[in-house]
């Protein structure tokens, strides 16, 4: 079988961000892992442990890390797929402006994606320009989605290359808010 480390209620980004620099810690690379969908969510994706001492100790760490006792050890199931790949979904930040967005890679999903894919991530940040907010919303509606190609641009990846991460998801860092997540990762 094999355990992991997940949170009641599933995690925020910030706790995520916690999550990913512990493992970092413990030399785990968070850019090839076996992982599964986080639990209860499945928006997210979280290392395997082989054994339930090695996740214990894990989540002892996390906890007094996080100052957080919602974390528990989760044994998979039978119906729980594992897989390997990286951590994901890829962290998109948007910082708001009166004429319009600037969005960036979260330096976590930078460092994770140019250790996959060594040629990737060449621009730093995209800015998309409108007059008013109503504008830009209206933009962002469509096939293909304005966010979608954002994306793209920002991790240098092609549509495959991105769902090996299960998507991306957009944060506001202002508002502290999940503002676009992918529906769950596969």
């Amino acid at each position: 079988m094999g355990f992991t480390v997940a949170r009641h209620g599933g995690t925020t980004d910030m706790e995520f961000e916690a999550y990913v620099r512990l493992l970092e810690k413990h030399g785990v690379d968070v850019a090839d892992l076996q992982r599964v969908a986080e639990p209860g969510t499945d928006h997210r994706w979280l290392h395997v442990w082989d054994s339930r001492a090695g996740a214990e100790r894990f989540k002892e760490e996390l906890q007094a890390s996080t100052r957080d006792d919602e974390w528990y050890v989760h044994e998979l199931n039978r119906d729980d797929r594992v897989s390997t790949g990286p951590l994901g979904p890829v962290g998109i930040y948007i910082g708001r402006q009166h004429d319009g967005c600037a969005f960036s890679l979260h330096p976590q999903s930078r460092s994770m994606i140019q250790r996959k894919f060594p040629n990737s991530c060449r621009v730093d940040s995209v800015f998309v320009g409108s007059q008013t907010k109503e504008d830009f919303e209206s933009t962002q509606g469509g096939e293909p989605d304005l966010l979608h190609q954002v994306a793209l641009l920002l991790t240098g990846l092609t549509e495959g290359q991105l769902q090996i991460f299960g998507g991306y998801r957009l944060y506001d860092p202002v508002e502290r808010k999940t503002l676009r997540q992918p529906a769950h990762v596969d």
